[in-house]
Parts: structure tokens; sequence; C-alpha cells
């Protein structure tokens, strides 16, 4: 896998911006930069793209996961914006880096997911999720994720585990705030187009807090910087010395002439 998409001066500089960003708990509220979306973006990309592998497998269907878009947001403001009812699922890391994903699921979709891991065609779907359809999606994340775990811990050069995905069904009336999950003040939110086979065309979003979304950048960064360094600068060869025969305009014999020979 190519890590190096930055060179080391983009690197270096991000690191001591990030140094910095933990030493002042106001920079909390400050959005990220360019390159720091580039990275996440990159981060975001490796993440869906196991996803979306498990889950084609799991559901004998072909699944994409692309086009990410990165804005700063909170809880709030995704419910007002996201049609519910929609599925809100929670993975907690518990081994190799720290902090939450939050995915967010229009309920149709997630229904789609359940209906074929169930036996179903994805088609005629019953409007109200119940337990075993919830139980499914949950399963299905837990695919999704552990394969993503796997694409990270490659990323990161780390062992990373997940704790199984907590779901939740979010209805219209229902206050996002008093969910019992982590939720943050300021958070990055990623969306990507969601398409499984000709079912499902609409979108996955994928939240982290911006301090876990710092923290996930500067594991990239310094291993991505370890492996740079590791790299030794090529020795230039020494040229070898040796007669080479050169003739004469005149001569019989050829003249003798004493030149570098590049080896």
């Amino acid at each position: 896998m190519e890590k190096s998409f930055l060179s080391q001066e983009e690197i270096d500089a991000l690191l001591s911006a990030d140094s910095q960003a933990s030493d002042n708990a106001e920079n909390e509220t400050m959005t990220l930069t360019a390159d720091e979306q580039d990275v996440l973006s990159e981060i975001g990309n490796i993440n869906v793209g196991a996803a979306s592998t498990a889950l084609s497998e799991l559901l004998d269907q072909t699944v994409i996961i692309d086009t990410p878009t990165l804005s700063y947001t909170n809880l709030s403001e995704i419910h007002r914006r996201f049609t519910a009812p929609y599925v809100f699922v929670e993975v907690q890391y518990t081994a190799g880096i720290e902090g939450n994903n939050l995915f967010i699921l229009k309920a149709e979709d997630a229904a789609v997911i359940a209906n074929i891991m169930m036996g179903g065609n994805g088609q005629n779907i019953a409007s109200e999720m119940d337990e075993y359809t919830l139980s499914a999606v949950a399963e299905a994340m837990n695919q999704m994720m552990g394969f993503s775990a796997t694409a990270l811990s490659e990323m990161f050069n780390r062992t990373i585990e997940i704790s199984p995905p907590q779901v939740k069904l979010i209805s219209v009336s229902e206050d996002p705030v008093q969910l019992d999950m982590d939720l943050y003040e300021s958070m990055v939110t990623t969306s990507f187009k969601l398409q499984i086979g000709d079912l499902v065309e609409s979108q996955i979003i994928l939240i982290v807090s911006l301090e876990v979304a710092r923290k996930h950048i500067q594991y990239l960064l310094e291993d991505t910087a370890k492996d740079l360094d590791s790299i030794a600068p090529a020795t230039p060869a020494t040229p070898a010395t040796g007669t080479v025969l050169v003739a004469g305009p005149e001569d019989t014999k050829p003249a003798t002439r004493t030149v570098p020979v590049v080896g």
C-alpha cells in the first residue's frame, strides 16, 4: 500500500500544527487545514473501501462507497439535515487507536441490507424496522468495520481492535442529544455515495470528533515519517579507472590512454 502521498516537508508542518493544536483546548473549535483534510479523506477512503468489500461479499451484490465530502457540524445540525428515521451506528475502538466511529444510514437503506442478509431480495421492504432487522444491520456493520480495522491496522502499522457496533433507530420525534452514546460538540463528517446493486443509491455518513480526527491524522503522518526516515539515501557509485585502447590516426598499433570508466 502506498503511504507516502505527502512530502517530508508537508508531514513535518502538519505534525507541528497538530502538536500545537493539542496544547491548546481552544483550537478544538478550529477547522482542519487543506492538507489535513486530504489526509483525513485518504483515511476515510481506506476505511469505507474495506467496508464496501465486506458488504459486497456479505450481500453478494456490487457495492460502491466513494466520493467523500468533508464538512464540520454537530449532532443537532445532523439531525436537522438528515431526514429521519435513520439508523445511528457507533463503533468503539478498543485497541490501537482511540475514539469512536459514528455512522448514519437511512432507515430504508439499512432495511434493504437487513432484508438481503435474512434471505430476501432487497425489494418490497416493510417500513417498520424491528429488533431482528436492527440485529442484522449490526452484524453487517460488524463485518464492515472488521474489514476496516484490518485495513487501518496496515495503514497505521499497528494492531487495531473494535467493539461490537451499537445500533440505534432514530425516529422523527427523538432528540439525538439524549442518546446513550458518546457525542461531540465539534465533529467532522464525511459523506460517501452508497450504491448497492440496483437496489440502493444513497449516502452513508462517517462521523468523528475533531479531536479524534486530528489523532488519526497524526497516527498516519508519524508512520509515514518513519517510513521515509528508514529509506537510506543512495550512495553515489565511485567511478572505476582502467586502460582503454584508442587507435591513433596514423599508427598501426593502438595508442593507449588512461580514462575513467563508469561502472
